[in-house]
């Protein structure tokens, strides 16, 4: 949530062949790359002393500031530059997924199915799980597509809308199955 302090692991390695400690800077960014110039979230004196090759992970406190969007986290160690290192282009890092920042519903579909086989513009049940990974509760119909490719977009053929589950806590899921019509024209289609 905006304007929230949240706590994050950060685990710090040392490749270098002499041991040393550096405070660690958090950062929130839009892109995956993380730079100085992105967000400050927190700040850390660091993991500790770690001798080389070595690892430490420790958890640290992140202030998300206001504004709704999809951002990267991110840790900058030794972000003074005060340390003599012998790579200095290693030290920041994005985590490994997106950060939904903000409180509204976030759905997505983890699944869709539907029969290997319909006749052209006949009738068919479809099934569909519905997941809501965001910040509040919400609910929202799926309008099902048929589509020449893999890729499902608004521009495909709608063939249908599942009527809307009952309201989603954050992190639930629903099951929703109902009867969508086949395209009128024979061929092979993605079901999404």
């Amino acid at each position: 949530m905006p304007n929230s302090a949240i706590q994050l692991p950060v685990t710090v390695c040392n490749v270098g062949d002499t041991a040393g400690s550096a405070p660690v800077r958090l950062l929130r960014s839009t892109d995956a790359t993380i730079t100085l110039s992105d967000t400050n979230i927190g700040t850390s004196p660091g993991v500790g002393t770690l001798s080389p090759g070595a690892c430490a992970t420790a958890s640290m406190t992140a202030n998300i500031p206001s504004g709704n969007g999809t951002f990267y986290l991110g840790a900058y160690v030794d972000p003074s530059n005060v340390l003599v290192e012998g790579n200095e282009s290693n030290n920041a890092t994005a985590a490994t997924t997106t950060t939904i920042v903000g409180s509204k519903p976030d759905f997505i579909l983890t699944s869709v199915s539907g029969p290997p086989v319909v006749l052209p513009g006949n009738s068919f049940s479809t099934t569909v799980t519905l997941c809501n990974q965001g910040t509040t509760a919400g609910t929202a119909p799926v309008t099902v597509y048929m589509s020449a490719d893999s890729i499902i977009t608004t521009a495909d053929t709608q063939v249908g809308i599942l009527s809307a589950p009952p309201t989603l806590a954050p992190g639930a899921c629903a099951t929703l199955t109902g009867n969508v019509t086949a395209m009128g024209i024979s061929n092979t289609w993605w079901l999404g």
